[in-house]
């Protein structure tokens, strides 16, 4: 099996071109999804292109070795790169921006299921997606559906999907959504994420617009400014302590010129 990874691909007007982590996020737009409106845009301090394609690579190379083991019995030649990587993983996004009229919804679990609107409280606002009891953390689940006011009889009876699949994303968790809403209908939002929460669940709020542009300028302490050439960059700081210090970004990524095409 052959692996290949680049940056822009083999194909199309920047194939063969060098990149890196930060050509890559700035050509594929991914820095105006972190800025407010009109503001200057904003470098992810993950390495969200290099940890993407490698995730991508590995699951390509698996998928050959299958496709070789069931059909083929001959080797095969994988191709992935940082540019479409970043792309892939922004496919709603993406594809929203593109027809804004024909958006619907975000499909959380696959381009084909339905949109998810979040799980709607009495307060008219919602969880995001799902509120979630993974595994091993289905004491918790009943003990929070009786706190809602869901009996056991009604836990046994119509959620018997369990705590992991009724709570999640997939199909079982859409059936049984009305389920769950007529309880919700006696509590806000933000009291039923305190209450996952408190059992050992995990859930959010399903903000609107206003709420992540309050929750992005709070949030401004984590961006810091690095040196670009003559010109000074907003990117998100490293989220580590060294030593009980915050380590900051200090320099950007190195330029195409400065790549060698050893890299």
């Amino acid at each position: 099996m052959l692996c290949c990874i680049s940056a822009f691909g083999d194909r199309g007007p920047w194939a063969g071109r060098q990149g890196s982590e930060f050509i890559a996020q700035a050509a594929s737009g991914y820095w105006r999804y972190i800025t407010g409106p009109w503001e200057d845009p904003i470098r992810v301090g993950a390495y969200v292109a290099t940890v993407g394609t490698g995730i991508f690579a590995s699951q390509s190379i698996m998928a050959a070795f299958l496709n070789r083991e069931r059909t083929s019995g001959t080797g095969d030649v994988v191709e992935v790169n940082l540019l479409q990587s970043l792309l892939a993983l922004k496919t709603h996004h993406v594809a929203g921006q593109f027809e804004p009229d024909a958006w619907v919804g975000t499909r959380a679990t696959g381009a084909t299921d339905e949109p998810q609107y979040g799980w709607t409280a009495g307060d008219g606002k919602s969880l995001v997606f799902s509120f979630a009891f993974g595994s091993g953390k289905a004491d918790g689940w009943r003990e929070f559906c009786n706190a809602v006011g869901i009996t056991d009889e009604v836990i046994d009876t119509q959620l018997n999907a369990g705590a992991l699949q009724s709570t999640g994303i997939g199909s079982a968790a859409n059936r049984l959504r009305p389920v769950y809403e007529s309880y919700f209908r006696d509590f806000s939002a933000a009291d039923l994420v305190r209450m996952v929460r408190e059992h050992k669940g995990t859930a959010s709020l399903y903000d609107d617009y206003a709420g992540l542009m309050r929750e992005h300028r709070a949030s401004r302490h984590i961006f810091g400014a690095v040196q670009a050439g003559d010109a000074r960059l907003t990117s998100i700081d490293i989220p580590w302590l060294v030593d009980g210090q915050p380590v900051r970004v200090e320099t950007v990524a190195p330029t195409e010129s400065r790549i060698s095409s050893a890299s």
